[in-house]
């Protein structure tokens, strides 16, 4: 009886191995990994219906003139991406549930924080921090 699910165990045991993957993933997931910009001169936000950024690191190459800025709504909830301290707090871009919205933004070399400022979206999370190099 031995002899019959050792041969079983080891079928499983490579199958699953071989699920396992093997890629690289280049996104930072939510624990907020930092991670780069995936365009010179873009800078891509997405939010969630549980109120929070999908990255809370970002880090982007500094570049003449102004920076592209894109947000995503990944579900439900509308959301905004506003950098504190410039342009007076103004949003940058907004989307409405399940769609996107752009803007732009000039940043020199520096560490900034960003946040939504829908009601209540701060508040639970939805900030990170920005560092342009």
């Amino acid at each position: 009886m031995r002899s019959r699910s050792l041969p079983l165990l080891a079928t499983i045991a490579l199958a699953l191995a071989a699920c396992g993957g093997g890629g690289t993933d280049d996104t930072a997931d939510a624990g907020g990994d930092a991670a780069a910009s995936s365009e010179p001169g873009v800078i891509s936000f997405v939010g969630n219906d549980e109120l929070q950024f999908a990255e809370t690191e970002k880090s982007v190459e500094a570049v003449d003139g102004a920076f592209d800025v894109e947000i995503t709504c990944d579900g439900a909830a509308a959301h905004n991406v506003i950098v504190e301290g410039v342009d007076d707090d103004a949003i940058i871009a907004e989307c409405e549930g399940e769609s996107s919205g752009t803007g732009t933004v000039e940043l020199e070399a520096g560490t900034y924080t960003y946040y939504c400022n829908i009601a209540g979206h701060r508040e639970a999370g939805m900030e990170g921090t920005l560092t342009v190099g």
